[in-house]
Formats: C-alpha cells, structure tokens, sequence
C-alpha cells in the first residue's frame, strides 16, 4: 500500500528479450557499456567462460522481473528501500547457482562467501553479500539504477536484491 514506485516486466521469451534489449542497446550506442559490464561480471563470477553471468541470470527468471521503491524512512538515502525482484523457476537451483558465482569470486580475490542470517516474525532468510553492485542495473538495464544491490537473498520463489541489509 505504501509502495512509491512498481515497474514490473512479464518475459515469457526471455531469449526474444534479451535479443531484443542488446539490439536496442546497439542501435543507440549504448552497447559499448553493457559489453564492458559484462566481461567485468564474466570475470568476476564465473568459473569457465562458455557461461556468463548474464545467461545465467536470464535462465532463473521465470516470467517475471521487477523494480520496487518503498518510503525512505528518516535518515535513509532517498533510494535506500529500493529493490530489483525477479520471480526465479527453482529456488534451490538459482541459489545454488548464485552461491557457486558468489564462491568463484571470494577464491579468486582470497576471500570467503559473506552472508548474514535474519529472521522477520516467523521467517529466517539468509542475506547474500554481493561484492559487486548495481548487477540488476549491468544486466537489465537503467531501470534498476537505484538498486545497488549489496545484498540478494530469496522469498518464496522471488531473488531480491536489495541496497542493505536492513
């Protein structure tokens, strides 16, 4: 009821979609940016490089992708409860997937796979640290922008990621 702001995109041909997104990308010069974006991502996250990160983001989305801005509360950023949300196929495979990049990362930079665990009322969730941000921006655009997205963690069948942990 209190949301300021709910852009929410229906893909049922996520392929169709992204061929399309790349295209326009192209034709208005902003390709050069993305492609930078995504060899930063590939060469951050992923273990081979016949699977990018992109692909693989693209194959958990099950029809649904969307941005969610909530009231900033006083003395939080503007865009602080600002969120990207996308509706995966299987939970536990796209966690699985996510924890797997988030891995290759902390072996590549010496580092470990930061998590938080919360509970709110009756639900535990497990908080994922992204040591990249702004990835729902790199992927899919300008639209998630506000969405820094320090952290992702799962509800039900949703990935959000979210600016803090709070």
């Amino acid at each position: 009821a209190s949301t300021i702001n709910f852009v929410a995109m229906c893909i049922s041909d996520k392929e169709r979609y992204r061929k399309n997104y790349e295209e326009y990308l192209a034709k208005n010069s902003f390709y050069t940016a993305y492609s930078k974006n995504m060899k930063t991502l590939n060469e951050a996250f992923s273990e081979n490089s016949s699977n990018s990160v992109a692909s693989v983001m693209y194959s958990w989305i099950d029809e649904e992708l969307a941005y969610v801005q909530l009231p900033s509360f006083s003395g939080q950023q503007s865009y602080e409860n600002t969120y990207g949300v996308m509706k995966v196929h299987s939970r536990k495979q796209s966690e699985t997937e996510l924890l797997a990049m988030l891995k290759s990362y902390a072996k590549k930079n010496d580092g470990t796979v930061e998590s938080l665990d919360r509970t709110v009322g009756s639900e535990s969730y497990t908080l994922y640290k992204l040591p990249i941000g702004k990835i729902p921006q790199m992927i899919w655009g300008n639209l998630f922008s506000h969405v820094v997205a320090k952290y992702a963690f799962f509800v039900d069948s949703y990935l959000v990621f979210a600016n803090s942990e709070s």
